[in-house]
């Protein structure tokens, strides 16, 4: 049984480039013996439009990136869906003020499912600049000028 009693998440980043992960936490439904395993993808974009077999790529992703490292998992696929998001180059957040609007803007993009996991520290964090606060997190990790190409 791989319930939550049994089954720790995974978190597993396991080469050098930014795809090479998975991670996966144990079914909390009445399925004991099934566990959500996933990756993402940040090389390549991907359209929700595509003809993408799940049992093709679910094959794919066992091969890749879970045979020979998660013991006891073999790669019956039960369910499959796909989450597509957008994220910056650099997979931040932006939150910063539209240059030119005299601090009249400001821009946030949280990158979808990624900044919901953050919402509560985002949402402090917006709170803070909104009110010309200081915060303990530096405002550069944020801004729009990391995308300058002379940086």
């Amino acid at each position: 049984m791989l319930g939550p009693e049994r089954m720790p998440v995974v978190d597993w980043w396991f080469e050098n480039r930014d795809d090479d992960f998975v991670y996966g936490f144990p079914a909390v439904d009445t399925n004991r013996s099934t566990m959500k395993l996933a990756t993402e993808k940040f090389l390549e974009a991907e359209s929700p439009d595509a003809d993408n077999s799940p049992s093709l790529e679910s094959d794919a992703f066992f091969e890749r990136c879970v045979r020979g490292r998660i013991r006891g998992v073999n790669s019956r696929l039960v369910r499959s869906s796909t989450c597509f998001y957008t994220c910056t180059p650099d997979r931040g957040f932006i939150i910063d003020w539209l240059p030119a609007t005299n601090k009249q803007i400001l821009l946030l993009s949280a990158c979808s499912g990624h900044g919901f996991k953050h919402s509560a520290a985002v949402g402090e964090f917006v709170a803070a600049k909104l009110n010309e606060q200081r915060t303990i997190v530096d405002s550069a990790a944020f801004s729009l000028d990391r995308f300058q190409s002379d940086r």
